[in-house]
């Protein structure tokens, strides 16, 4: 910690009174920001995200901005609190290109946000439009996770056979491109649609859970940890 905050402190110092260096110290506090996030420090992590966001608007690095609000979303898709994400999200959204570099990788979290404000319609207003946007671009990264928030509304719609087909592409896409992260989300959200299959429900569980353990994403493991102690 003590070589982290020298590191920052230097960082900080150079980037007050070296315009080029704005860039690169954004990056740094973001990556530092997402990395404590998905170790489960959200409390840490947000600082670090909020300082990127203000250095990038700075010289007008909009990549950095998205990017570092994608993750503080998240953080409060977590923490259910879906209000606060849209409030970051629908605006990033609303005053872009839908081509301009990052938008797509923010759609999933907003698609996430309106499915768990009841705002079902919405939801897959986006899904679909993202999901289109992403085979064009050939994104698999986006694709991989809008497929599991496409499973999340179709499985709230009781949709099954449709909601499993979903999770099963985004854990394929994810697979495919060596995204840990993104396939034990989906295994996560797989198995926990599986309230009427329990044999089904706790080998997805299980699976998600020694994805986050190897990775060392603490919140999406206790999430994990959660859905199998709860009833089958």
């Amino acid at each position: 910690n003590d070589v982290v905050g020298s590191y920052l402190a230097c960082a900080r110092s150079a980037s007050s009174g070296l315009a080029a260096s704005y860039f690169q110290y954004a990056d740094v506090f973001r990556r530092l920001g997402v990395m404590r996030a998905a170790l489960g420090d959200g409390e840490g992590a947000a600082p670090y995200l909020e300082e990127s966001i203000a250095l990038a608007a700075k010289v007008h690095y909009p990549e950095a901005v998205r990017s570092g609000q994608g993750a503080l979303a998240e953080l409060d898709l977590i923490q259910e609190k879906p209000g606060t994400a849209l409030a970051r999200l629908e605006p990033l959204v609303e005053r872009s290109n839908p081509e301009e570099l990052g938008i797509l990788r923010l759609l999933p979290y907003l698609a996430w946000a309106y499915l768990e404000s009841g705002n079902e319609g919405r939801a897959e207003e986006v899904v679909l439009a993202g999901t289109e946007r992403a085979q064009a671009q050939g994104n698999r990264l986006a694709l991989a996770d809008l497929s599991r928030v496409r499973g999340m509304l179709l499985a709230r719609q009781r949709r099954w056979d449709e909601a499993e087909r979903a999770f099963e592409e985004a854990v394929s896409v994810a697979r495919s491109i060596r995204y840990p992260y993104a396939e034990a989300r989906a295994l996560y959200q797989w198995g926990s649609m599986q309230a009427g299959r329990p044999e089904i429900k706790r080998d997805r569980l299980e699976e998600a859970a020694g994805v986050f353990r190897r990775l060392g994403s603490r919140p999406y493991l206790e999430l994990a940890r959660k859905a199998l102690a709860g009833p089958g």
